[in-house]
C-alpha cells in the first residue's frame, strides 16, 4: 500500500511548493517562480508570489464574491478574459517582448475571475 504525504513548503530556492512524498520519491510542484523583478510589493507577498500569481489569487477572490452576489460570467466572456494571461505568457516566453508587472497583475486578475467563475458554476450545474 503506498502512502502519500502532502505538504505545503517555501523553499528559497524555488518558491512555495507542494511536495508529494511517496515511499521514498518526491516530488515538488513549484506554485510560484517568485522571482523579484516579477513581483509587486504588497504585504509582504511579494516573497511568495509573482505579480501574475498575485492577480490570479485576487481574481479567484473577486470571481467568488462575484458568485455569492449572483452574477455568473458567460463562458464566452469567461474564455475570452482568459486570452490575454495566455498571450502575454507565451509572448513573453517565446521571447517576442517583454511584459511588465502592471500587465501581468491585470492578466492575473482577469483569468482568476474567468477561471473561478466558470469552475464554480459549472460544479454547481
Amino acid at each position: 500500500m503506498k502512502i502519500i504525504n502532502i505538504s505545503l513548503q517555501f523553499k528559497p530556492e524555488i518558491g512555495p511548493c507542494i511536495i508529494l512524498h511517496n515511499n521514498k520519491k518526491e516530488y515538488i510542484l513549484c506554485i510560484c517562480h517568485h522571482h523579484p523583478d516579477r513581483s509587486i510589493p504588497f504585504l509582504g507577498i511579494e516573497r511568495f508570489f509573482c505579480a501574475r500569481c498575485l492577480g490570479i489569487i485576487f481574481g479567484i477572490i473577486i470571481g467568488v464574491f462575484l458568485l455569492i452576489f449572483g452574477y455568473q460570467i458567460p463562458f464566452i466572456l469567461a474564455f475570452i478574459m482568459i486570452i490575454p494571461l495566455i498571450m502575454d505568457g507565451f509572448s513573453q516566453f517565446f521571447g517576442f517582448r517583454e511584459s511588465n508587472n502592471h500587465l501581468r497583475l491585470i492578466t492575473g486578475l482577469s483569468y482568476g475571475v474567468a477561471t473561478i467563475n466558470y469552475l464554480i458554476s459549472q460544479l454547481l450545474l
